[in-house]
């Protein structure tokens, strides 16, 4: 699989726009990758004339006030960044106006090889607002590139962990991340729960097609109860002292839902190292 060529970084919090740059343009300069920055203005609440103490429309909403006071910050921070970054690129700040962040970031999203967004904070006041990682993993219908709020954020990654189920969804990030792969020093590909043997029998499969791409990697199956899919995962990742996880995002069956999409989302609040997610 090519090197994405085009890059959309989500930034939407100053305080976490630092990290996301540092970690991101390294690694698009590498892939020789457009990097397109958008924020997002969230949408205005309107209280029409008439209403009590409110004899003109007024609009309220502290939270886009708030965002727009900070979008000149925002595209500082990216501009200078890619100036000394090397990489070709372009700044766009998007208004959600009377639709929502998560509709316009996903028209943005989709038109990208890789989408790169920060985890979401819930210490943030804005974050239920504007942290939509999840939202683009399920909906963007491109891979998106999580960066953990906290621990290393080495990219492009070098020891990575796929993990394998046989299902469509790790079937597409496994070959999504084909692409960012190209220093990769050690890998392997784990298989969490009890697998079936048709499971077992595609993992060694995978691990042959990874090889052919240049991937020395191994396999191993650790059996785990259900609940705990995604505490193994992660364990399993920090024993590899692995700088990136490849996984699966779930979310819209029954079964995905109550076991595989719990999963998804305790990685998505607890990951502490680079998740690439498809779905």
């Amino acid at each position: 699989m090519s090197a994405p060529k085009t890059v959309l970084l989500h930034l939407n919090d100053r305080r976490r726009a630092d990290r996301l740059l540092e970690a991101a343009l390294p690694a698009a300069r590498q892939w020789a990758a457009h990097v397109i920055g958008v924020t997002a203005l969230p949408p205005a609440i309107v209280v029409g004339a008439g209403m009590p103490g409110a004899p003109s429309p007024l609009v309220l909403d502290r939270a886009r006030k708030e965002a727009a006071d900070v979008v000149r910050d925002l595209q500082d921070a990216f501009d200078c960044a890619l100036k000394h970054s090397g990489c070709l690129g372009e700044w766009r700040t998007l208004d959600a106006e009377d639709s929502s962040v998560s509709e316009v970031l996903l028209r943005e999203a989709r038109t990208m090889d890789l989408v790169i967004a920060m985890q979401a904070d819930p210490q943030w006041q804005q974050s239920e607002l504007s942290d939509i990682t999840e939202t683009l993993v399920f909906e963007a219908g491109r891979p998106v590139l999580l960066l953990p709020n906290a621990g290393a954020a080495l990219l492009p990654a070098k020891r990575v962990l796929f993990a394998w189920d046989g299902s469509r969804e790790s079937a597409r990030a496994t070959f999504d991340a084909l692409g960012i792969l190209n220093t990769v020093e050690a890998a392997k590909v784990i298989s969490i729960a009890s697998p079936s043997p048709e499971v077992y029998a595609g993992q060694e499969q995978i691990v042959a097609a990874l090889r052919r791409h240049g991937i020395a990697c191994n396999h191993d199956v650790t059996r785990t109860p259900w609940q705990s899919i995604s505490a193994n995962l992660l364990s399993a990742a920090h024993d590899f002292q692995a700088d990136l996880l490849v996984m699966g995002g779930y979310g819209h069956s029954r079964f995905a839902e109550m076991v595989l999409g719990g999963a998804t989302r305790h990685v998505f609040d607890h990951a502490g190292l680079p998740v690439l997610m498809s779905h």
